[in-house]
């Protein structure tokens, strides 16, 4: 039996009829009480702990739930003032596989607007736009 073969039950009852062979039947029983979806990979979902830390010695905390290994952290519509913020720490946790993650501080460069944060796990970068601070994300192995 494959991965493709492999189905997942999610609701008890009467099994439905069909065929792997032909994945458009695999609801055409509108009476069962089964629902099943092809394993074909874990999804990847990971948590993200920020906390900003301003100059004036305030602390934001934002939490987010990013569902792929790259991407946009933060963007304008999180409206955090760059300027504002003098230290970013990070954690960043694999929901299927929780015991590792991820634990980085660094401080914003204000002068050039711009901060690099690299390990062996993560890649951020970390950028003025507006006024406000922008993040992308690369996550390469926890």
């Amino acid at each position: 039996m494959t991965d493709r073969d492999s189905l997942t039950l999610i609701r008890s009852g009467t099994p439905p009829t069909f065929s792997l062979s032909n994945p458009s039947k695999l609801y055409e029983n509108n009476n069962s009480k089964y629902i099943y979806r092809i394993n074909e990979s874990e999804d990847e979902i990971y948590i993200f702990e920020l906390i900003f830390k301003k100059f004036n010695q305030k602390n934001i905390k934002l939490r987010l739930i990013k569902n792929a290994r790259n991407g946009k952290l933060l963007s304008l519509h999180n409206k955090i003032n760059y300027e504002d913020i003098k230290k970013i720490s990070i954690t960043a946790i694999d929901i299927n596989n929780p015991v590792n993650e991820i634990n980085i501080e660094c401080k914003l460069n204000q002068s050039n607007k711009y901060t690099l944060v690299l390990n062996n796990n993560i890649y951020i970068e970390f950028y003025e736009s507006n006024g406000f601070l922008e993040a992308n994300y690369n996550i390469i192995t926890i």
